[in-house]
């Protein structure tokens, strides 16, 4: 979005979160598409790099031309910013602090922009969409000006930021077993040891967050409810120990209405089983 004069770039945007996501899977890049009437079309990056126990978070922007999802020439024309914000009541507050780099091949600027971007889900993707306004801002020579309104959406996949923040955090791979179809949003999970008590200790993960921390299995089943996102869902079963036979082993079931789907997980301190939920 090029304004001509303009002395830099500033940009605040409100994404609007939903309850089935948490505040870490916000984490990471958002790609895609900032457009500027009449014609005018983008590239567009929001990468949030961390996020605090407070909600204040840190992360950069990348902007550059596009048409038609290819480089206008080979000149390429961007500009990237550091930029911080907070997330609160599920609304991300998101703002531009600096210029970090930038590259113009004529006499143009970048515009101060702020709008508000709502999340849905599509083919499994995770879209972030919604007009943008935004201003020029007042130099020494000229006053703040209007800039021309747009559109930005943005997307990720989701469940691959979760499968890669699992695999960061804990220097373990995945392997997913199995994949399974459910219709209702709430659904019970039950883990437990189908043989011999051997010591098993694990931990739960569901679209990245734990749901169980450190149980030892038993025979006895251990019922935990929860809520399914729509979509696909990532269900890790993370080997605490291998226990006095490994690997670690535990029947699962996940009754879903009046259906049942039953298996046998297997992970270990290298290798840990997954399962991904359709809803």
């Amino acid at each position: 979005m090029r304004n001509f004069k303009a002395t830099f770039s500033t940009i605040v945007i409100i994404i609007l979160s939903f309850q089935a996501i948490g505040q870490k899977n916000f984490l990471g890049t958002w790609k895609g598409e900032l457009t500027q009437e009449p014609e005018s079309r983008y590239y567009f990056e929001i990468n949030i790099d961390e996020i605090d126990s407070g909600g204040k978070f840190k992360g950069t922007t990348y902007e550059t031309d596009i048409w038609n999802g290819k480089k206008i020439s080979k000149v390429k024309d961007y500009v990237k910013l550091s930029c911080t914000g907070y997330i609160k009541n599920g609304v991300v507050y998101f703002s531009e602090q600096k210029i970090l780099e930038q590259k113009k091949s004529s006499n143009y600027d970048w515009c101060v922009k702020n709008g508000e971007l709502k999340i849905d889900t599509i083919n499994n993707e995770y879209i972030l969409s919604g007009k943008w306004q935004g201003l020029i801002p007042k130099t020494k020579k000229e006053k703040e000006r209007i800039c021309s309104p747009g559109l930005i959406s943005v997307k990720k996949d989701l469940n691959k930021e979760i499968g890669n923040n699992y695999v960061n955090e804990n220097k373990r791979k995945i392997r997913i077993d199995k994949t399974i179809r459910v219709q209702s949003k709430k659904v019970i999970i039950k883990v437990w040891d189908q043989n011999l008590e051997d010591g098993d200790i694990i931990s739960l993960y569901l679209n990245g967050e734990k749901v169980l921390k450190d149980y030892k299995l038993l025979n006895k089943k251990y019922k935990l409810k929860t809520h399914l996102k729509k979509g696909l869902n990532l269900f890790i079963l993370h080997a605490e120990n291998l226990g006095n036979q490994p690997p670690n082993t535990a029947a699962v079931s996940i009754k879903d209405g009046n259906k049942t789907h039953n298996l046998i997980l297997k992970s270990n301190l290298i290798k840990s089983a997954a399962l991904e939920i359709i809803r």
